[in-house]
């Protein structure tokens, strides 16, 4: 009697039933695998289809340490402008200001605002710029100046037909000049090593005043930069240390060996 031919379904359900044969009767390639006989069989075929279980997971970053100093103020409540140069052409204002400053600047004053106002010296201080801006911002950058151009600022309260000054001007600092510094007297001096420096320098306290037989030394150590003829070749005797050895310190105009 023939053999009746086992219908699709069946072949599904026999592959299903299947599922905890042996390693060597898996799909060699790993496909098909989860589907037909299940996650098991997934995780050991030679491709693996999923994640595996004991994978190292990133640890944490360790918490800061804290060093308790809480949060920063929102004001010092100080009176403070000050001008810094931040550029041959720009100029950095910051302010702080106290609240007995602010309520006297403000008081009486209809539809008050702040203003920025910027001033050139040109002999006698001039105003350039006037700037409107918030006292939240704190700070305030100029932009667009003249370099080598000495600047102050002011706040002011600025109502309907009056207006007040927030304490006091800024200070006076002047912005740099565009290019380099024309100012070429560096001096450079050769000191030799068998100079008692500890002798000559003392030991050593802040503030204290700079030995005058130390000035006359290097003065005297450095009379060659004094030379109308500058940037001529030196001709300095190299010194070595103790034991032999070069120079281990420029005795040139630049360096080197004054070439």
């Amino acid at each position: 009697r023939a053999a009746t031919p086992p219908a699709a379904g069946d072949e599904a359900s026999a592959g299903a039933a299947a599922a905890p044969a042996s390693r060597g009767s898996i799909d060699p390639e790993g496909f098909f695998v989860a589907r037909v006989r299940g996650e098991s069989a997934a995780r050991d075929a030679p491709h693996p289809l999923v994640e595996a279980d004991d994978v190292d997971e990133e640890p944490e970053a360790p918490a800061l340490y804290d060093e308790a100093l809480g949060e920063l103020p929102w004001s010092y409540g100080e009176d403070r402008l000050v001008a810094l140069p931040r550029d041959p052409r720009t100029l950095f204002v910051y302010w702080d200001s106290a609240r007995a400053t602010l309520d006297q600047a403000f008081a009486g004053l209809e539809h008050p605002r702040v203003e920025l106002w910027l001033y050139e010296r040109r002999g006698d201080w001039e105003r350039i710029r006037t700037v409107a801006l918030a006292l939240e911002a704190r700070g305030w950058y100029l932009h667009d100046l003249a370099p080598g151009s000495t600047y102050r600022a002011e706040l002011h309260v600025v109502g309907i037909g009056a207006e007040r000054l927030v304490d006091r001007p800024s200070n006076a600092v002047s912005l740099p000049p565009v290019g380099p510094s024309p100012v070429i007297d560096d001096r450079f001096a050769r000191i030799p090593w068998e100079l008692p420096l500890p002798r000559l320098l003392g030991p050593g306290r802040a503030g204290g005043p700079f030995p005058q037989e130390l000035r006359e030394l290097l003065a005297r150590l450095s009379a060659w930069a004094s030379s109308p003829a500058v940037g001529a070749r030196a001709v300095v005797p190299p010194t070595s240390p103790p034991g032999g050895g070069g120079p281990s310190s420029p005795h040139g105009p630049r360096g080197g060996s004054g070439a």
